[in-house]
């Protein structure tokens, strides 16, 4: 898979998940989509309309107007060509649009010959379908239609975005802890979640549209009519607890009223209230006796009038028991709601209604005679005379303020808990290891593509799912963890999830509670997916053996001494090492790209021998090497164009040119099998071969030149052939894989490090090419081959390799060559290496304003002109700008990096084309190079 195929695979991954989020597919009809593509049938004079999403094989019409059709392949949609563009499609005759006119919509029913599309564009980018027209007429749409369209389209997303949003809505009702229900203005059910089910014994389908008190007649007569009435009346929300005798059951209830109706959350409290009401008695039976008891005790008289009071409350209400005495209790317990800051209706009242023993209701504040404010908790009983008469009322009650704090930072903590767990995407286990019942979140079950209510909750339910080559090695970390012998358990094993897959996890945890035997009794942990960075680690770490392999065998590689050596090593590495049976390697020669060497797996998938390519062929090898980048063909059948001569059973094909020499083809018998890193190691591996050839090269040159030159030339130019040998070979290497690292995700500092190695191996690289390139002109052994060719392209080239670094240093390039080709006959790698010096020694020491190239010629001669606003050069030493080694800055003061080498080899190289390079220069001003060559260097030009 190529990169952009590997960006297609991603966005329409992407997209289709975003799909599933609006969970449009397959649901029943909406009048307001319908209303849509009516008007839009209407407003656009086209006879059918439709609202479609596409899927990963089909196109589903939410919406049609004008024929009757629930859905269509994928590949018969006409919005499907427009996934990644996003813009408004018109075909205004599909049977003459190559794209559709097969298009079984075009060829039978519904006959279409126009279209027009908008499409569904998510906030986030991605296309869920279209609002799109059809007709059986060709036709257009005028720019006033086609804005209609989009505005009916923006309509249908915001439909779309309102049912994704209800939708989440629904999510979240169905997972609080509570029971919830929500009634309209008339008092209908309008929804329940599955915990309202379970309460009220009802199913949904039964209540859904249906009066709460036709429904519950027997809550007419109790607190849920008064205060579900008094929340709506007085726009505010309620809380309160009742029994509802039908079910047996006291509710715990928060009623918040909201424009159209009511929403209440309600939950079980028989036991807490049981268990409150047993306390309420047991302090009736004290607190008429115990007058010094820890809580605050005031007592009345039948209309609440103090009779007396104990320290406590003398304390907590600041009045004193002879001050109080006789006043009404309203006067002295003054309460009020801590939330609506209401007041709380009096105790008093509570009891002589009830009879019995009453709390207040939650979150009662008192206030004390000095202002000072307490969260209380109470209870008041009745006091009864041998007839059965009510003789007064005791109230009991106590300072919680502190209960009140701790229980909400508790909450507030439980909470932030949750918020941390779910962004950090981490499952919960807490588990009960006296008891063996394990409690579980949400995530935990979705990571392995379980429903929340799937879970039973056990020690059971966990083992069973998870691999059984793993399950004692965690029984163990546990025990282990449990004895003391591990600090805390972490450690990472599979677990099978619903769809059969295993999925990596990592476990985190920790005995949080003991036993008094000191066993453990409570572990609590998290569960991280770590499938996707398992499965990272593991390509990684294929790719690294890989790299380390094919760097160990590249060694061989640099020991070549002869072309069909580096063709036969080449293959053999290909084929060894990467393990691709398909190998060929060719070297270009009089035009054509020649088999030097052939894989024996070759002989199963492609026709042998295998051919010769002409560079202009349009074959895969023959197009790489004129492009001189690599080619990738992931399937041979659905390429569109050839690929290879002959027959070829091969599926996955890859052309990687060896720079300036051939080509190394390899292949694959399965489509697609050929990764990109392994083009890249191939890519390195054929940079290393070229500088392999180019050694090779050089040395026959070194040896021709050391034949011919005397015994001192002859031992410089061993020792630079060794030098060659022993610094280019491993140098080539170095940059090769510094260039890998480079295209890598490397954090900082590592990633500056290896731009640190290029810069300075290239340096390396150029510094030792020059000094071989001015021992071959010093020692005469440097033998131009001049051939005609277009000077304006030489020299263009030459320029547009600057472009980028003059860029970066906001300077400006400029060239002016003649308005008509100028054919040469010259040394074009020799006329390359003076333009590429001359241009780039302009870029480099100029900091502000420009460099200009100028080209002109005439019949006998070309002249190149460089010209800069630079630094310039100093009249002292103009005289000795040619020289070797010779720099005008050094030292401390040296400014800008260089050999001083290529004006030396720039000067030797143009008298060898018997031309000649004259220089004028202003210090601090710039300077002008000028290069004369005549036409055809072939030619006596002497006097």
């Amino acid at each position: 898979m190529t990169f952009n195929d590997q960006q297609g695979a991603d966005f329409e991954a992407a997209r289709l998940a975003t799909l599933e989020h609006y969970d449009i597919e397959d649901t029943p009809p909406e009048e307001a989509f319908d209303r849509l593509t009516r008007l839009a049938s209407q407003f656009l004079k086209t006879p059918m309309a439709f609202v479609s999403v596409v899927g990963k094989e089909r196109q589903w019409f939410k919406s049609t107007a004008g024929f009757d059709r629930s859905d269509c392949a994928r590949e018969d949609a006409f919005c499907a060509y427009n996934l990644r563009e996003q813009k408004v499609l018109v075909v205004e005759d599909a049977a003459a649009d190559p794209r559709f006119a097969d298009n079984p919509l075009v060829t039978s029913e519904p006959n279409v010959r126009f279209y027009a599309g908008a499409p569904l564009v998510t906030p986030g980018g991605h296309m869920l379908g279209s609002l799109a027209v059809f007709d059986t007429k060709p036709r257009t749409l005028n720019d006033e239609q086609l804005r209609v369209l989009c505005s009916l389209r923006d309509i249908a997303m915001d439909e779309l975005e309102l049912r994704a949003s209800q939708h989440t809505t629904t999510q979240i009702l169905e997972s609080i802890s509570d029971a919830f229900f929500a009634l309209d203005s008339d008092w209908n059910f309008t929804y329940l979640n599955s915990h309202a089910e379970v309460l009220l014994q009802r199913d949904k389908e039964d209540l859904l549209g249906k009066n709460v008190w036709d429904e519950f007649p027997e809550a007419v007569d109790l607190p849920f009519y008064e205060q579900y009435h008094k929340a709506v009346r007085e726009n505010r929300n309620v809380t309160f607890e009742a029994y509802f005798p039908p079910l047996e059951t006291w509710f715990r209830v928060n009623a918040y009223p909201f424009p159209e109706g009511l929403s209440v959350y309600f939950a079980d409290a028989t036991d807490e209230y049981r268990a409150r009401e047993a306390l309420r008695q047991r302090k009736e039976r004290l607190s008429v006796t115990l007058h010094s008891i820890g809580d605050a005790v005031i007592t009345t008289d039948p209309d609440g009038r103090v009779w007396d009071m104990n320290p406590v409350a003398e304390q907590l209400t600041g009045w004193a028991v002879d001050e109080a005495a006789g006043r009404n209790l309203d006067e002295v317990f003054q309460i009020h709601n801590a939330y609506s800051g209401e007041p709380v209706e009096s105790p008093v009242e509570k009891v002589r209604a009830a009879g019995q023993i009453v709390g207040l209701a939650n979150h009662t504040v008192l206030t004390s005679r000095d202002g000072v404010t307490y969260q209380i908790a109470d209870s008041a009983a009745p006091m009864w005379g041998e007839a059965g008469e009510l003789m007064g009322i005791v109230m009991v009650f106590r300072d919680v303020s502190e209960e009140y704090f701790l229980r909400e930072q508790r909450e507030e903590e439980r909470q932030r808990f949750e918020l941390a767990l779910r962004g950090a995407d981490l499952g919960l286990w807490d588990w009960n290891m006296n008891t063996g019942e394990v409690q579980y979140n949400e995530r935990w079950a979705e990571m392995l593509g379980y429903d929340f209510e799937e879970l039973e909750g056990t020690v059971d339910d966990f083992t069973s799912r998870a691999h059984p080559d793993d399950v004692d090695r965690v029984l163990e970390a546990v025990q282990q963890h449990g004895k003391g012998e591990l600090p805390y358990i972490d450690l990472e094993f599979r677990m099978i999830a619903k769809d059969g897959s295993i999925r990596w996890i990592l476990d985190r945890g920790k005995v949080m509670a003991w036993n008094d035997d000191g066993t453990p009794a409570r572990a609590v942990g998290t569960h991280l997916d770590i499938t996707e960075r398992k499965r990272r680690e593991k390509e990684r770490k294929k790719r690294e053996a890989r790299v380390e392999a094919l760097y160990d065998a590249m060694s061989t590689l640099a020991e070549a001494s002869t072309q069909g050596s580096v063709a036969r090593q080449i293959m053999h590495l290909v084929a060894r090492t990467l393990h691709y049976p398909i190998c060929a390697v060719r070297f270009a020669n009089n035009g054509k790209l020649k088999p030097a060497s052939v894989a024996p797996g070759c002989r199963d998938y492609m026709q042998m021998p295998r051919p010769v390519y002409s560079l202009d062929d349009e074959f895969g090898a023959a197009r790489a090497f004129r492009e001189q980048q690599s080619i990738h063909v992931p399937d041979v059948q659905i390429e569109g164009r050839a690929v290879a001569a002959g027959t070829v059973t091969a599926r996955s094909l890859a052309y990687v040119p060896i720079p300036g020499y051939g080509v190394i083809s390899i292949g694959a018998p399965e489509a697609e099998s050929i990764s990109t890193f392994d083009i890249r190691l191939v890519e390195i591996l054929a940079q290393n071969a070229a500088s392999v050839l180019n050694r090779i090269e050089r040395e026959a040159d070194l040896r021709d030149a050391r034949d011919e030159a005397q015994e001192m030339s002859r031992l410089k130019s061993a020792f630079l052939a060794n030098m060659s040998h022993e610094i280019r070979t491993p140098l080539t290497s170095i940059l090769g894989f510094a260039e890998m690292l480079a295209d890598t995700d490397l954090e900082e500092p590592y990633s500056d490090f290896v731009l640190r190695i290029q810069r300075s191996s290239n340096r390396l690289l150029e510094t030792l090419t020059s000094v071989l390139d001015l021992s071959q002109l010093e020692a005469g052994a440097l033998h131009l081959s001049p051939r005609a060719f277009i000077v304006n392209e030489v020299v263009e080239d030459a320029v547009q390799g600057f472009a980028r670094t003059a860029e970066d240093k906001a300077i400006e390039l400029t060239l002016s060559l003649p308005d008509e080709p100028v054919e040469v006959m010259l040394d074009r790698a020799a006329l390359q290496r003076v333009v590429s010096n001359l241009v780039g020694n302009a870029v480099k020491f100029t900091s502000a304003g420009g460099v200009d190239v100028h080209l002109t010629a005439n019949d006998e001669e070309v002249e190149l002109r460089v010209s800069d606003t630079g630094v310039g050069i100093s009249e002292s030493f103009l005289p000795y700008l040619f020289d070797p080694f010779v720099q005008e800055y050094s030292g401390q003061a040296r400014t800008f990096e260089g050999t001083g080498l290529g004006l030396a080899i720039s000067r030797d190289l143009i008298e060898l084309m018997q031309g000649e390079i004259t220089v004028e220069s202003v210090k601090g001003e710039g300077s002008t190079f000028t290069v004369r060559l005549p036409v055809d260097q072939t030619k006596d030009h002497g006097a």
